[in-house]
């Protein structure tokens, strides 16, 4: 459920505790770019659950999904295609053949998919920043963590949340 306006945006992967949020009209949004994928579907079902307590608390809450554009499907795959073959396929043919194998193209699977949780969580924040403008923005993230990384990358200045133990 995205908001007409909102005096802050919380991007979180966990239950949040509403006191820690210094504003009376957050947006909270559930956001994981999944990129490990150890223990993935407990993490899937914790943001999942996380969102239903929100909504049930009867908090907005939205998730980066609801951020994205129908073109931007077709970008994301075929970007993350494009970075998946290209850093190792260049003019003069595969540089990662190694007896005949190439170990580039054992990778392309799993480095498409990353890119592409990447790309979206970068392509989603900054939508959500431009329907948002000049609102800060609060985050449960450590900040060594990759969403942390990125946001900062982006130049998003995601600020913690008071009182979490990031």
């Amino acid at each position: 459920m995205l908001l007409d306006a909102c005096d802050a945006l919380v991007l979180v992967h966990r239950p949040p505790d509403q006191a820690a949020v210094p504003a009376s009209r957050p947006l909270y949004v559930c956001a994981e770019m999944f990129l490990e994928l150890v223990d993935l579907e407990p993490r899937r079902l914790r943001l999942w659950r996380t969102r239903e307590e929100l909504r049930h608390r009867g908090a907005p809450v939205a998730t980066l999904a609801e951020f994205l554009q129908a073109e931007d499907v077709a970008w994301l795959e075929s970007t993350a295609a494009y970075i998946a073959h290209n850093w190792y396929v260049g003019d003069d043919g595969d540089r990662t053949l190694y007896r005949g194998v190439s170990l580039g193209s054992c990778c392309e699977y799993d480095l498409k998919a990353k890119s592409i949780r990447l790309l979206k969580f970068a392509v989603t924040c900054r939508r959500m920043q431009a329907r948002y403008p000049g609102v800060p923005v609060y985050s449960d993230y450590p900040p060594d963590a990759p969403e942390s990384r990125l946001l900062a990358a982006l130049g998003i200045d995601a600020q913690p949340l008071a009182g979490r133990d990031v």
